[in-house]
């Protein structure tokens, strides 16, 4: 459900704003049509000032929109991507500079620039893969990962903080898709059974 303040991407489709990208800066709920969400557009000047609504520079970037038209924006991130020798180290940052993920390849005596394309084009794409929410409950622990525990991830990450604090930094960057790239991760370690929700 898109609501004030999210940042919206018009589709192609949509005359005038198709593609565009900007953020929801009203709603009318008495609008006579459906196009009733005030969307002021980052790079459009030929709209208006959404009754109002915009002001001064903005006021001409304003455009009323129907839901159908609307999809939430990607947030933007940044990639460096770092030769260090025998490894190459991929870290993602949020808008906002704070790290997010970060990736270590092995490199096998390969170029560093031949290979900076494909391992780009693998950062991306482990981003923009799915990601595992469940929870596991721990049937054969180890050190770490305490039988009878319940342990949760969302988008991919543990959530729930471990005893031993280097590995629970490590798994702040580790992400994954599906129990069973899980089950193949730790398997020879523990074994856990999805919790299963109410």
């Amino acid at each position: 459900m898109i609501k004030m303040g999210d940042r919206v991407k018009a589709k192609k489709s949509t005359p005038r704003v198709g593609g565009m990208v900007g953020t929801v800066v009203c709603f009318e709920k008495d609008s006579k049509t459906d196009e009733n969400y005030g969307v002021s557009f980052d790079k459009f000047k030929k709209g208006h000032s959404l009754n109002g609504e915009l002001k001064g520079n903005k006021s001409g970037s304003g455009w009323w929109m129907n839901a159908e038209n609307l999809e939430k924006a990607s947030k933007k991130i940044k990639i460096v991507i770092t030769d260090n020798d025998d490894r190459i180290e991929a870290v993602v940052k949020d808008a906002k500079g704070k790290k997010t993920k970060m990736l270590k390849y092995y490199k096998r005596g390969e170029n560093f620039e031949s290979t900076y394309p494909s391992l780009l084009q693998q950062v991306v794409n482990k981003i923009e893969s799915p990601k595992l929410n469940a929870k596991i409950k721990i049937t054969r622990g180890d050190d770490t990962f305490i039988e009878g525990h319940v342990y949760e991830l969302k988008d991919g990450i543990f959530i729930t903080d471990f005893e031993n604090k280097i590995f629970n930094e490590f798994m702040k960057h580790r992400t994954f898709e599906s129990m069973r790239e899980l089950k193949k991760y730790f398997g020879f370690l523990i074994d856990f059974v999805e919790v299963e929700e109410d």
